[in-house]
Parts: structure tokens; C-alpha cells; sequence
């Protein structure tokens, strides 16, 4: 199985962000499919503000921002 990765927003690789004009953004996560829903969702909780999700054919993508 492929490792959840985490990236600070500015290190995460380009295809990650999927959303340019969040520029409040702290962190970005890749969950891979395999995972499914089995995966920790505190990665979701984690953001003061909130987190914006993303499913792609790859997986599920989680940027979370601060206020």
C-alpha cells in the first residue's frame, strides 16, 4: 500500500493544488484510493478553518487552511 503523504501547501508537488486562490492554505495531504475510506479523519479536522477535499482517479487530495 502507498503511503498517505503531507506536504507544507508551499512544498507540495503542483498537481496537488488544485485550487490556486487559496492563499490561507497550510498544508496539503494525498491519500491513496487503495485507502478508501479507511484513513484517519482527523487529516480532515486538523485545520483551523476548514479543508477543501478533492477526489481523483489517484485519490483523495485535502488542503486545509487557516483563518
Amino acid at each position: 500500500m502507498r503511503p498517505i503523504k503531507i506536504w507544507r501547501y508551499k512544498d507540495a508537488p503542483k498537481k496537488y493544488l488544485l485550487v490556486k486562490e487559496l492563499d490561507d492554505a497550510d498544508w496539503v495531504t494525498f491519500i491513496p484510493k487503495e485507502y478508501g475510506e479507511n484513513y484517519p479523519v482527523l487529516l480532515e479536522q486538523l485545520s483551523s478553518c476548514g479543508s477543501v477535499v478533492f477526489e481523483t482517479e489517484d485519490g483523495r487530495i485535502i488542503i486545509s487552511t487557516h483563518a
